[in-house]
């Protein structure tokens, strides 16, 4: 009877933890981010229309204005393009084990060429890291 009340629970909870491991395996990516897909971020479309812009391919190449490394890992860049314009991004994806790396050597100043997916305004136009190359 007692060997019941622990062998249920016990099943009940490996079936979780096997099941949150299938879900966060299914969502690494397989591939690298396929840089060809992507479109220049335009600021006032991303700004101006965010939820038809959701989720969309972009790059952006410019001059780093901030980088701030968190405690787990994951950077917070503020990026200005060639117009001037400032880009949020973040590494918080499921591309971060190829970003972190790059990201935790950059400085103010550095030039990047950055390619990810445009996740929304907060408050400016976002983009999650999934390649980022430090230009010369």
């Amino acid at each position: 009877m007692k060997r019941k009340y622990i062998v249920i629970p016990t099943i009940v909870i490996l079936t979780i933890v096997l099941i949150v491991m299938g879900v966060w395996w299914l969502n690494q990516p397989s591939l690298p981010f396929d840089k060809a897909t992507a479109v220049k971020a335009d600021w006032v479309e991303l700004s101006f229309h965010p939820e038809e812009n959701w989720m969309k391919a972009v790059y952006v190449e410019g001059k780093v204005d901030f980088v701030y490394v968190l405690s787990n890992g994951d950077c917070l860049l503020s990026v200005y393009d060639a117009d001037g314009y400032p880009f949020e991004v973040n590494t918080n994806t499921p591309y971060q084990k190829w970003v972190q790396p790059i990201c935790s050597k950059l400085s103010e100043g550095d030039r990047v060429k950055i390619w990810g997916f445009f996740w929304g305004n907060d408050p400016l136009p976002r983009i999650d890291a999934c390649v980022i190359e430090k230009l010369r």
